[in-house]
């Protein structure tokens, strides 16, 4: 049996040092065998500049001054972790097919949250979010993932049984070249700092199943649009004698997660990862 030893967001280290307030993204659900944390998809600045963590007071200042608040990558994160967690706790048999069903359910919720938008791919771009969450039960974890928010199962030394793996393609090589719409942008600026660029990689290669399908660069969020499911990836889980604890969290927690040195630190202590730059949830369970 498993039960919920912690669970807790900590908001930009450089925003907790200085008692600044800040939108959060992340959102999360914790209770006694259901989970779910959500890392809502940062926003463009008002002032069009490219996001950056801060790492100074005098930048923490200028995100707050320039950022959307509220978010609607909060509303996304929320909207989602509030669906998923409200249509698990109606399921009478929990299994693979239960769970994404429910994620395809709280998918469309943010499709309703969308649908009056005007998308641009910038400012306007989709209020989104990846996930991960799932089910305890009967020494069996249900779960399914998107993105970069993670689940692991680790034994009592702190060694991962189990990891939960992104169906995004990563390809380093591949040049995200310069359509000739584009052709009024110097090379130099066709890179992350341009907002065109980033609307372009928004528009071409999130949630584009094609690429996918061809081994080519992508990657998956949940938009509301319906081929954002076939980046989700669902899991049946046999928990062993071997599993000590179970935990979910979003990517901010991964230079915590590397070795098992590092997650017995942080298991022992959570808010040791409190002064770390980015905006962070982490869920633990174990094993009673």
């Amino acid at each position: 049996m498993f039960r919920l030893l912690f669970a807790k967001t900590y908001d930009f280290g450089i925003m907790l040092k200085y008692k600044l307030d800040h939108v959060i993204e992340d959102y999360y659900v914790a209770k006694d065998n259901l989970f779910c944390v959500a890392d809502g998809v940062t926003r463009e600045r008002l002032d069009g500049k490219v996001f950056s963590y801060p790492l100074s007071l005098e930048e923490a200042v200028d995100i707050n001054n320039n950022y959307p608040n509220p978010s609607g990558a909060s509303k996304a994160s929320k909207i989602f972790v509030d669906t998923f967690i409200n249509d698990v706790q109606k399921q009478e048999v929990v299994n693979e097919n239960a769970i994404m069903n429910c994620v395809k359910r709280a998918n469309e919720e943010l499709k309703n949250l969308n649908s009056d938008r005007s998308i641009d791919y910038g400012v306007e771009d989709f209020y989104c979010c990846v996930a991960a969450g799932g089910v305890i039960k009967d020494n069996t974890l249900y779960c399914f993932s998107i993105g970069d928010c993670k689940i692991r199962v680790l034994d009592d030394d702190y060694n991962v049984l189990f990891d939960t793996t992104q169906s995004d393609i990563n390809s380093s090589d591949e040049v995200i070249k310069k359509p000739s719409e584009y052709d009024n942008i110097d090379d130099a600026n066709w890179n992350w700092n341009n907002i065109e660029y980033r609307k372009y990689y928004r528009k071409e290669y999130r949630n584009n199943t094609i690429r996918k399908q061809n081994n080519m660069s992508c990657f998956g969020a949940l938009t509301g649009e319906e081929q954002a499911i076939e980046f989700v990836n669902t899991y049946i889980v046999p928990i062993t004698d071997k599993a000590k604890y179970i935990l979910a969290y979003s990517d901010g927690c991964d230079s915590f997660m590397g070795t098992k040195e590092n997650r017995k630190v942080v298991i022992d202590n959570p808010d040791i990862m409190a002064e770390e730059k980015h905006e962070k949830t982490l869920i633990i369970y174990k094993r009673i």
